[in-house]
């Protein structure tokens, strides 16, 4: 967050998920992630995940 204050910026442009693997995409940090950098764009892959952790972030982006 203070990299971004020093650029004179509050969030991100966008937030790219590259894959719903639990390595790439964990649900808690996906939270904390929206709440504290604030994505106005969300990109993520657009197969169905597998994996708990994988559904559980989708849910949490809203398309479930």
């Amino acid at each position: 967050m203070q990299e971004l204050k020093i650029c004179g910026l509050s969030g991100i442009s966008t937030l790219h998920i590259t894959s719903w693997d639990q390595d790439h995409c964990v649900p808690s940090q996906l939270e904390k992630i929206i709440q504290d950098l604030k994505p106005n764009k969300i990109q993520y892959p657009g197969y169905t995940p597998h994996a708990y952790s994988g559904r559980s972030s989708l849910k949490i982006l809203g398309d479930n």
